[in-house]
């Protein structure tokens, strides 16, 4: 068959050139290795659309954490030939047997319980992870109820803390700024911490009781834009602009010590830190960043391979975060094209010295071991940390905490 236009006729015989057979074998053969590489376990795979965090919800809840419990019900209702591909995603609405209504029944009757630690972790998981496939009628009100019983946590347990209303572009967020029972008034160290796209804020609040508290120093807690307490913002390549915003405020606070406030985010959340490390602002001078599994690069280069073949769950979060429909291929892709910190002019070794520690597990389909030491490399003043043990994105939150804790100790003025 031969294609015509404007009157020529054009020649199509290079398709079977050797050389372009050859090359285009190797592409397709580094697709569908990488797809193959990427894919999650077939029975996870199957029987969820949400990621399973024990680990991180059980930090928040507490010894009381009736998790497994609830998990294993839902699991009991998934049989061989079930119409629902996965247990989670057959919600229309907040009913029973549904992950949302079953976590918010454990969060009401801790609420009942005056639990309100464990209730201000149940209400998350049942909003988990906020994105319009799992949303239904009470949404809205669990992630409030969420905030609510966070309060409550804190003011039971005596700690110091101030709720934060901050301007960001034409919206407000909500922050949390928690001092150490032992402060005075005496100006303290702050680490300001965020979670990714489908991570709360509230599952990093356990670091501050374990880390940052006996080491006398204050934490503040949000969300990235897009996400929980920032939900009114969309996610852009200057992810950074909500800690901006969260900064700006404390070095005005008189009682946080503004030549000692340390970032620490973790994945999207790390992609803002490490913004905020490599682009020198005349406003502040960060005592340090502390990025975990960030993404900069390698997952923005690839990121057709990486977007269709990344976890469902990850890919709706994503979209929700950057407004953009799920199966919007064409437009996540575009979207996320200016992330790259390669397109940005900033992924150049030495272009900071502000401190900074690089952290993820050794084994990160979106952050190869090669990747964090480069972002490392970013500062002059750079290092990086392997979770030895911990396999996939991000790893445990324990072991990450200790890795920030002790570059926070090194790095106090």
């Amino acid at each position: 068959m031969s294609i015509y236009q404007t009157g020529k006729r054009y020649n199509w015989s290079w398709i079977m050139d050797p050389k372009f057979l050859v090359i285009a074998g190797f592409f397709l053969a580094t697709a569908l290795g990488g797809w193959w590489l990427m894919q999650p376990d077939p029975e996870d795979d199957l029987r969820w659309f949400r990621d399973l965090r024990i680990e991180s919800w059980q930090r928040v809840i507490g010894e009381s954490s009736q998790l497994d419990t609830v998990i294993s019900e839902l699991e009991s209702t998934y049989g061989p030939g079930a119409p629902k591909p996965q247990i989670d995603m057959a919600e229309t609405d907040f009913l029973p047997g549904n992950w949302s209504y079953e976590f918010a029944q454990l969060a009401e009757k801790s609420l009942a319980e005056e639990n309100y630690q464990a209730a201000a972790g149940y209400f998350m998981v049942a909003n988990y992870p906020q994105v319009p496939a799992t949303a239904n009628s009470q949404s809205d009100a669990m992630h409030l109820k969420s905030l609510s019983s966070f309060e409550h946590w804190l003011t039971r347990d005596n700690h110091d803390y101030e709720k934060l209303s901050i301007p960001v572009d034409d919206q407000y967020i909500t922050a949390y700024l928690v001092l150490p029972k032992t402060n005075t008034d005496k100006a303290l160290p702050v680490v300001l911490q965020t979670g990714g796209i489908d991570s709360f804020f509230l599952a990093g609040f356990p670091d501050y009781l374990q880390g940052w508290e006996p080491l006398n120093i204050g934490w503040v807690g949000f969300d990235i834009a897009g996400l929980g307490t920032a939900k009114g913002l969309t996610l852009d390549f200057k992810a950074e602009k909500v800690h901006q915003a969260v900064i700006k405020h404390l070095l005005a606070h008189p009682r946080v010590d503004a030549k000692n406030l340390f970032v620490y985010s973790r994945s999207m959340g790390g992609y803002a830190a490490l913004r905020l490390a490599a682009i020198p602002n005349p406003d502040y001078n960060l005592a340090g960043v502390i990025a975990g599994c960030a993404v900069a690069e390698h997952v923005f280069k690839r990121r057709w391979l990486a977007l269709l073949n990344m976890p469902k769950m990850t890919r709706h979060a994503l979209a929700a975060r950057l407004n953009i429909e799920p199966n919007n291929y064409l437009g996540l892709a575009k979207a996320v094209k200016s992330f790259q910190f390669s397109r940005q002019g900033i992924w150049q070794a030495g272009i900071t010295d502000t401190p900074l520690l690089v952290f993820n597990t050794p084994d990160d389909y979106l952050n190869p071991v090669s990747e964090i030491k480069e972002m490392a490399s970013l500062s002059s003043n750079g290092q990086f940390a392997l979770l030895d043990g911990e396999v996939g994105h991000c790893g445990s939150r324990t072991k990450g905490l200790i890795a920030a804790t002790q570059f926070v100790k090194e790095h106090l003025r």
